[in-house]
């Protein structure tokens, strides 16, 4: 946040706007509930939105019309390489592998 202040300080003059300390005020208190309601349930919320970005990959990983690359842009990753070493991170299959396994499951008969 001292980079956000100093570069409005620096383009109002050298004092922070009544309104940039408003919107900083809110985005400390915003983060502060949101990692003390993730406390609660054991993960910070770092954490908390790894595991939801890599439960999203998985489901949009079957999507037949989706390639991995598209799938990592959807959930938020720079590349398909950074999803890979995420799955990887966290001791999964490659994102390919969970591709072609989700698929081939939605593809078998009832």
């Amino acid at each position: 946040m001292i980079g956000v202040g100093s570069a409005t300080a620096a383009s109002e003059g050298g004092a922070v706007g009544a309104n940039t300390r408003a919107v900083l005020s809110s985005l400390g208190r915003d983060l502060f509930q949101l990692t003390r309601t993730f406390g609660l349930f054991g993960l910070g919320y770092r954490e908390a939105l790894r595991v939801m970005r890599l439960r999203a990959a998985a489901t949009w990983l079957s999507s037949p019309e989706l390639s991995v690359t598209d799938v990592s842009r959807i959930v938020g990753y720079r590349s398909s390489d950074a999803m890979g070493r995420a799955f990887r991170d966290a001791k999964l299959p490659a994102p390919s592998v969970v591709q072609d396994q989700v698929r081939y499951l939605d593809a078998r008969p009832p």
